[in-house]
């Protein structure tokens, strides 16, 4: 027979383990499959690595999307970095690429977006990509902690690779930061040495390795900003400036007869050990991406740089002495149905020629990856390659009950009509207008058939409008008597399509009630709930039941409309903490949901009256309601945050009772998230907007 005090202990732990088994989360990311929304978004490719040895092994970086490899067979991308948490997102920009010549497996890149955000490091992978570890070069406790590193989504990052492996010994890498010098490794990665004799304190780029040996290793070629070309005929130890060599180097490329190209901001150069020669297609102008046809030295291919649309490039095949326009000669046949003409060839970052085959090139632009068969051809014929490649930024996106399941509003490229989201949409939301950044979107609940979007063009503020729709987002007509600006967030009654509130930046909210025809200010609300375009606060919205009412979020205070909008009156607070978002429940009257951040997510029954903290949220960054699970007459609460100490993509179907981790360790997906939906149409489905990783979408299929 168990003694009292034994009975008394295990009532207890039972009651521990019941408290504990509220809190944490069920996994069922095994059930769960994610991917990318198919947009064609593309992003800026700023780097291409092609491995010398082994055919279609091919790596490319971004500036705020992570990496990828090229998958022949399904001629696709495959992203590499979803790997990377909300807490280290500045990995995500990837300022430097480099394959082992002597390992098809081992990959490097010099990651960090920001050069003075943390981490930043050189990850290594030996399995193609597939796992990543981190190098070390950079310690948080070490001397460098608040200086400049690498940079992925600042100026310069179209400049030559920053790290190289030696082809003569695997063990031998070059890595060069952006103002903190040149570091070496003799133990393939495992610890690193300053390179004392290349200058500290200036931009160091394109740092590549010769083809063409020194005794028993090959040379390696740096170039430093503002002074010009290091060179070490044994790779690492006897450094010295090269007489008369460009001050401002984009990018190098070399032959196995020992010739060195180089690409300025003053022209192209050739020097052949002793001589520089200026051989510059199109006189002193700012060049960027060059390379030499390893099977046919005297073919030189090289593009003109600039921070303009569909620029020239140019090719040689008499060793510079000639040239011709390649963009006179080309056709295009991109995958991407709704992308512009002139997208091709903007602010060009690399043409490589590929080492596998003897006249086809590859280059990376502003928006895409594309890839000739035959740069020599009478037409050269260029195809892009997109899918898999995702690096677009949402502001917002809508997921109506009835109609297309998700549209999106996006930086850059307006938004899209998803009708498939596996398919690259046909085209854009309004090509018409010239409103690039599409800031914000609603519908009426009563009849999704009703629309709104918002939409600024630019960051100054100045310009912005509006359209409406009355056919579920096919078709958009433009606000009347629009003179405010940029404009961020918007919302329209549940019940009646014609009234709509539209938050301009820095400015009253204002609102119609005639489908967006004419506009009047709205009373009792903070000027300024949105201040820019790049922002992610959600703080308007309307009640998902009843047509009168509104709600808005601001600095802690929560505001409700009973007229339509016409006048808030400050009802009650909820801390504010990092991205927040006010929402209100499909379905349920008066019912409003605020996330804090780190200091959780709170509900309200009663029309925002007063609030209540889901106890079991540590940290509500983003959420979204979808449709409900079968049997359940509530909606699915989905919320990237963290959950009894364990941060991830959680579902809950009891109303925040309890909740279901929906996501594991490789799609973390921790690229800046920026915004949140759920499918109404698709139990189970949830889409993540980011910012440099488009759209994901996890479903769960089993």
């Amino acid at each position: 027979m168990k003694s009292k005090k034994q009975i008394l202990a295990f009532i207890c732990l039972f009651i521990t383990l019941t408290s504990l088994g509220k809190e944490v989360s069920e996994n069922i990311s095994s059930s769960y499959t994610w991917k990318n929304v198919a947009i064609g978004g593309g992003g800026y490719v700023t780097g291409i690595a092609v491995h010398p040895r082994y055919k279609d092994l091919v790596y490319i970086r971004t500036d705020i999307g992570g990496a990828y490899r090229w998958n022949e067979q399904g001629k696709n991308w495959i992203p590499l970095t979803d790997w990377i948490g909300f807490g280290e997102s500045n990995l995500y920009g990837i300022d430097g690429i480099a394959v082992d010549p002597n390992d098809k497996n081992v990959v490097y890149m010099a990651a960090g977006k920001y050069e003075n955000a943390l981490p930043h490091d050189v990850l290594k992978s030996v399995d193609g990509g597939k796992n990543w570890v981190k190098t070390g070069l950079f310690q948080e406790d070490d001397s460098l902690k608040s200086q400049n590193r690498f940079g992925g989504n600042q100026g310069d990052r179209w400049i030559g690779e920053p790290i190289a492996v030696s082809p003569s010994d695997s063990r031998l890498i070059l890595a060069a930061t952006r103002k903190n010098g040149l570091w070496v490794s003799e133990d393939q990665a495992q610890t690193w040495s300053l390179v004392k004799a290349v200058p500290t304190g200036n931009l160091i780029r394109s740092v590549i390795f010769g083809k063409k040996k020194t005794g028993k290793t090959f040379p390696a070629y740096v170039g430093v900003a503002g002074i010009g070309i290091y060179h070490s005929p044994d790779g690492i130890k006897n450094w010295k400036l090269l007489p008369g060599s460009p001050k401002q180097i984009q990018r190098m490329d070399t032959s196995k007869d020992g010739l060195l190209i180089v690409s300025d901001r003053s022209g192209v150069y050739k020097y052949d050990g002793k001589n520089w020669t200026d051989i510059s297609p199109d006189g002193k102008k700012w060049y960027g991406a060059v390379s030499l046809n390893p099977y046919n030295t005297d073919m030189i291919i090289v593009s003109q740089y600039d921070y303009r649309l569909n620029l020239p490039f140019w090719l040689s095949q008499d060793g510079g002495k000639s040239w011709e326009n390649i963009n006179e000669k080309s056709l295009l046949q991109g995958s991407v149905p709704w992308a512009p003409k002139n997208h091709f060839a903007s602010a060009t970052a690399s043409l490589v020629f590929d080492p596998h085959y003897p006249n086809r090139v590859w280059m990376v632009d502003w928006y895409a990856t594309w890839r000739t068969e035959n740069i020599a051809a009478d037409t050269v014929i260029w195809k892009n390659y997109e899918y898999g490649h995702e690096e677009i930024v949402p502001f917002c996106m809508l997921t109506p009950e009835k109609g297309v399941n998700l549209i999106s509003g996006m930086a850059d490229v307006r938004g899209f009509r998803h009708e498939d989201i596996d398919k690259f949409p046909e085209n854009v939301l309004h090509k018409e207008d010239n409103m690039k950044d599409v800031t914000g979107l609603d519908f009426c609940e009563t009849n999704p058939d009703y629309m709104v979007r918002t939409a600024t063009h630019g960051t100054d503020g100045s310009r912005g409008t509006g359209a409406v729709s009355t056919d579920n987002g096919k078709n958009w007509t433009y606000f009347g008597n629009w003179n405010f600006g940029a404009v961020g967030r918007v919302a329209m009654s549940a019940t009646d399509h014609r009234i709509i509130l539209a938050a301009p930046w820095n400015g009253i909210v204002k609102r119609s009630e005639d489908f967006g025809q004419t506009w009047h200010d709205v009373e009792g609300l903070p000027s300024g709930i949105v201040k820019q375009v790049w922002e992610w606060h959600q703080p308007l919205v309307s009640d998902r039941v009843l047509g009168n009412l509104f709600y808005a979020f601001y600095k802690g205070k929560v505001y409700r409309s009973e007229d339509g909008g016409c006048r808030f009156s400050c009802v009650s607070e909820v801390p504010s903490s990092g991205l927040y978002a006010i929402k209100t429940v499909p379905g349920r009257a008066r019912e409003v949901w605020i996330n804090a951040d780190k200091k959780g997510l709170y509900k309200s029954v009663n029309g925002a009256e007063s609030f209540e903290k889901i106890e079991n949220v540590d940290r509500a960054y983003l959420f979204a309601f979808g449709k409900n699970a079968p049997g359940s007459d509530y909606p699915a609460i989905y919320l990237y945050g963290t959950i009894a100490g364990e941060e991830g993509i959680f579902r809950s179907d009891d109303y925040g009772k309890t909740w279901k981790k929906i996501n594991n360790d490789k799609y973390r997906l921790g690229n800046n998230p920026n915004c949140m939906a759920a499918d109404r149409q698709v139990f189970g489905r949830v889409y993540i907007g980011t910012n440099g990783r488009g759209i994901f979408y996890g479903e769960q299929t089993k």
